[in-house]
């Protein structure tokens, strides 16, 4: 589920359809030092795995490249559009199609990722553990 919300809300919505290629080019771009740079990297890059800018860099490269088939068939099976995710999203909230950046900014500053994911986690956690004294 959270995965296709991060393909359609942050990845088809404010980039477009082809935001797999944007992403890609956009990291192959990168350097450590660009990543240094980055106040939002900054603020992050405790939180990625590996030692280093330049370790983190290639962390996120591998990450995107393990997904990047996987989004590209989740976009092309569903047929996802940026018209077909606003249109669903219209049902709900009220924006028009030339601020759909925003739109994006909203939906990810009001959706608690962490709190969902510790719940998904602990339940997981609960399930395993059953399981084995079954």
């Amino acid at each position: 589920m959270r995965m296709a919300a991060l393909v359609c809300i942050d990845g088809i919505v404010p980039l477009g359809p082809d935001f797999i290629d944007k992403v890609g080019s956009t990291l192959s771009g990168l350097s450590s030092s660009d990543l240094q740079r980055n106040p939002v990297f900054k603020q992050v890059g405790d939180a990625i795995p590996s030692i280093g800018s330049s370790g983190q860099l290639g962390f996120i490269n591998e990450s995107f490249e393990a997904v990047q088939g996987w989004m590209a068939n989740l976009q092309q099976t569903r047929n996802l559009d940026v018209q077909k995710i606003t249109g669903s999203l219209k049902k709900y909230i009220n924006f028009t199609d030339d601020k759909l950046d925003y739109l994006a900014a909203f939906l990810d500053m009001s959706t608690s990722y962490m709190a969902h994911t510790g719940v998904q986690s602990l339940a997981h956690d609960l399930i395993e553990r059953s399981a084995r004294e079954v």
